[in-house]
């Protein structure tokens, strides 16, 4: 969408390193414990960390290593190359016993996957007329989090839900298919980028956590466990019926704006009513700003944008920009 050349069409190598390798489960609790061994563990330290959880319905402890890497990875058609157990125990020779088991249990060869993500070169938006991106291909996150998969299936609903508002106005010849289309992906872009972004740059910021690196954490585990809490309730807690009943609410307003534009004087204006009183008494303090398309976004010049007393030099306020909408409409229908 942006041309090959462009660096954000292409993820970036983070210097990270992921090992991984499984361990037969009673050799783990052998080494380890049973209670470490069959739950969830994440091992903090200088300049890595590990992390181990149980799978094969607890026959197996599947561990993963991050480890720095300060080369540039070289094969850009494979993200995946043979380690040893050696590699995994050089970069942990100086930690604590249960993670030295834990290295010594590995597997003689393994994997190391290299980590990409697009937080050094993100993409300025996701939309570009008809087309548009989601996903990895919009917000390769790092691993760190284990939230890229999540906020993936966070895109689609959102998309799902555009979709199917496009669909109805085009089918009620409100819209053509290519304006609805653009519309829907509009609002796309202003729902979903700010929080899949914040999500790449937090998977990075996260790593730097928990391997003591962050400047407003150290390795203090105290501030490091509410840091890390405090992302992760983010990522958690989002509530998605907002983000839909959102995606209603900026959709419509698009395309009342759009039929303003394009001098449609005999557009439906019970939802920009109902939004401008909604507004005005406070009831949709959750629609922002980001969620208006200005008359400069729609890049029309059907109608042009001086007569509809819009300000294209600056973004007004919800309230405002509702207020004059409405004025407009009472304009027309004097007219």
């Amino acid at each position: 969408m942006f041309g090959s050349e462009n660096p954000v069409s292409h993820s970036t190598y983070t210097h990270k390193i992921a090992y991984r390798g499984l361990i037969p489960m009673d050799k783990a609790v052998e080494a380890i414990g049973e209670y470490k061994a069959k739950n969830q563990h994440m091992h903090l330290g200088p300049q890595a960390h590990l992390l181990h959880f149980p799978v094969a319905n607890q026959k197996l402890m599947n561990v993963v290593a991050f480890a720095p890497d300060p080369e540039e990875w070289e094969d850009s058609e494979r993200f995946v190359a043979p380690a040893t157990r050696e590699d995994v125990e050089k970069v942990f020779a100086s930690w604590g016993p249960t993670v030295r088991s834990i290295t010594r249990l590995l597997p003689d060869e393994l994997d190391k996957w290299a980590v990409f993500d697009s937080s050094t070169f993100p993409v300025p938006c996701y939309n570009k007329n008809r087309v548009c991106i989601a996903g990895d291909a919009a917000h390769a996150a790092a691993p760190h989090h284990g939230a890229g998969a999540g906020i993936g299936v966070e895109d689609a609903l959102c998309l799902s839900t555009l979709m199917e508002k496009a669909a109805s106005i085009v089918q009620d010849n409100k819209a053509s298919t290519a304006k609805a289309l653009k519309l829907a992906f509009m609002t796309f872009n202003t729902i979903r980028r700010e929080r899949t972004q914040w999500l790449v740059q937090s998977s990075h910021d996260v790593c730097e956590i928990y391997e003591w690196n962050h400047p407003k954490t150290g390795s203090d585990p105290e501030k490091c466990f509410e840091e890390i809490q405090r992302r992760s309730f983010k990522i958690w807690d989002f509530d998605f019926e907002d983000m839909v009943r959102e995606s209603h609410e900026s959709f419509e307003w698009r395309v009342v704006i759009q039929a303003l534009v394009e001098g449609d004087h005999k557009v439906d204006l019970s939802t920009l009513e109902q939004m401008s009183r909604d507004t005005d008494s406070g009831e949709t303090d959750s629609v922002s700003d980001d969620s208006i398309a200005t008359p400069a976004e729609l890049e029309t010049s059907a109608l042009p944008i001086e007569e509809l007393g819009l300000d294209t030099g600056s973004k007004p306020s919800t309230i405002e920009t509702l207020n004059q909408a409405s004025q407009i409409v009472q304009s027309i229908e004097t007219a």
